[in-house]
């Protein structure tokens, strides 16, 4: 049993969460970026700041300044987030359109433009609240102090920098989830990747036919029109094989049937097992490439022999080590129906889908079904033969046309699309996570080198080693996204929990990967933070002495 919203959608909550939490990520990092601008611009105007309040400006006042502020550059950036909206949605909408149900229904409605203006609101408070600690913290200077050290070499207070720093810390920390996100999907894409799909899909080319009961409504006249159509397919040039099938690997397995087995029939009051059975013509396993590993194919008599072949997953699950030929089975539950017996053992197809795992296959007679899959294969490029294909089509019935034409390889792409997309999705927003922090760090390295710009000069004079300030900048730097990675990998282990359904043979705690993303995250930032220690080390000591 399956509800009608799980029918449509599919499985696409896990996924829309976490793109929902990756934006969100990101949206957090930029705040805290945004909030480290504006205390260092207050740092810079304290000297403003302190002569405004000696001329009578008030405390109110100073902070209408600072959210007038705060709420200009949030909307500014809102209407500037409004307009890639407008330009981008289209694309979004064609592009995910395959992979996530009804998007194309997507718009920029009047809810979506209301959220907007609050996630501008709320960043706009988050600015604003970063920049009142600065003010109330000058507030409370003395005036003498402020005014006297407000030059050039003067350095921010304590509490300040703990401010900037945690902020710094921060964005390491909600980086840190997003990249072991982007990572462990991007391992579950390569392992699907990797999935022997179990045909030839470089030389084969399929095509959906679906015979109108009007025109065939005996199965003698469906079964004359499928041979007609084998025989002209099989003359065109190019064409090695040529067959049937009522389903597509490796995701349109179209029929899912239940059976009872003759040495192990079902207990009363339970369910029977289920496996995928598949419709093809006695040609199908040469065209698609399957192995034959014991007993016969079908043909032409198999109909009449009433007999069936199952590929090694089947065999495997329910005769793990015995021998499976000559086993009997009822189709669909018909204890009335006559036995159907196994005469035959395939290589595994992947049916269901790339990420199933294999629960076996059965192959029937294709005879005189009205709708099904023309399969061919190719001597050389499949795709050189659609056009040919579709004049065969016409030639044997000039009513009929081909729909959803497409290559095993296309089709195998197709079934990777959606982990593509989200690999897609959550990669950009973990790369973007991780150049604003990056920038996060630069910043609060370079413009701590601006304001010991002196004391670094007199380290020098004094016979200090260029490159033991260079390395001090650089290990003040990693030191924060040290903290920052400590405090993200306990929240990636709880958040990597979340991505079970979307993994593929790729454990939502992977070591490997999580410990991958701390050393990426530290070499990276040690780069970031090569520059301020370069310009540091850089420094003439007899200019800044002079200058000071």
């Amino acid at each position: 049993m399956q509800d009608l919203k799980s029918r449509v959608i599919g499985d696409v909550r896990t996924t829309m969460l976490l793109v929902l939490g990756a934006v969100a990520c990101v949206l957090l990092i930029a705040c805290a970026n945004a909030v480290n601008l504006l205390v260092a611009r207050a740092l810079d105007r304290r000297r403003e700041w302190a002569i405004r309040g000696a001329l009578g400006a008030s405390r109110g006042r100073l902070l209408q300044q600072l959210l007038v502020e705060s709420a200009v550059l949030a909307g500014a950036s809102a209407a500037a987030g409004l307009g890639v909206a407008v330009l981008a949605v289209n694309g979004v909408r064609s592009y995910g359109q395959n992979y996530i149900p009804r998007l194309n229904e997507v718009q920029l409605s009047r809810p979506v433009i209301a959220w907007l203006a609050g996630l501008a609101a709320v960043s706009c408070a988050l600015m604003f609240m970063g920049g009142l600690l600065s003010v109330v913290r000058g507030r409370h200077a003395q005036m003498d102090q402020t005014l006297r050290s407000a030059g050039r070499s003067s350095t921010a207070a304590p509490g300040t920098r703990r401010i900037r720093n945690a902020l710094v810390a921060t964005e390491f920390a909600l980086a840190t989830p997003l990249l072991v996100a982007a990572l462990l999907v991007l391992a579950s894409l390569d392992r699907l990747q990797r999935v022997d799909v179990g045909i030839d899909a470089e030389r084969v080319l399929t095509a959906e036919l679906s015979l109108p009961g009007a025109r065939y409504p005996e199965g003698t006249d469906r079964r004359a029109f499928w041979e007609r159509l084998r025989e002209r397919v099989s003359s065109l040039p190019g064409v090695e094989a040529a067959s049937f099938a009522d389903s597509r690997p490796p995701n349109d397995a179209g029929n899912l049937n239940n059976f009872d087995l003759e040495d192990r029939p079902t207990p009363a009051g339970m369910n029977q097992p289920l496996s995928t059975w598949v419709a093809v013509s006695p040609d199908f396993f040469r065209t698609a490439g399957l192995t034959l590993e014991r007993g016969r194919l079908l043909d032409e008599h198999s109909v009449r022999d009433n007999v069936i072949v199952v590929d090694h997953a089947w065999a495997d699950r329910f005769f793990p080590g015995q021998e499976v030929l000559g086993r009997r089975l009822h189709e669909g539950g018909c204890s009335t129906c006559p036995w159907i017996t196994v005469a035959g053992v395939v290589s595994t197809v992947k049916w269901t889908g790339l990420e199933r795992s294999d629960e076996g296959t059965v192959y029937m007679p294709f005879v005189d079904l009205s709708n099904g899959f023309v399969v061919v294969r190719a001597t050389g490029d499949p795709a050189q033969l659609t056009t040919a294909l579709r004049a065969a089509v016409r030639e044997v019935d000039p009513g009929l046309a081909l729909a959803n034409v497409a290559t095993g390889e296309e089709l195998v792409s197709e079934s990777l699309a959606t982990p593509r997309y989200l690999s897609v999705l959550v990669g950009m927003f973990a790369a973007t996570a991780l150049f604003l922090s990056i920038v996060g760090v630069y910043g609060v390295m370079a413009y701590f080198v601006q304001q010991h710009t002196r004391d670094i000069g007199i380290r020098l004079a004094l016979g200090g080693e260029p490159s033991a300030v260079r390395r001090m900048i650089v290990m003040q730097g990693l030191r924060l996204v040290a903290a920052g990675v400590i405090i993200g990998v306990p929240i990636a282990f709880m958040a990597s929990r979340f991505l079970r359904t979307v993994l593929f043979e790729v454990g939502s705690t992977d070591l490997v990967t999580i410990a991958a993303v701390p050393a990426m995250l530290l070499l990276i930032a040690a780069a970031a933070c090569a520059g301020p220690g370069r310009r540091a080390a850089n420094l003439a000591p007899a200019d800044i002495l002079r200058e000071s």
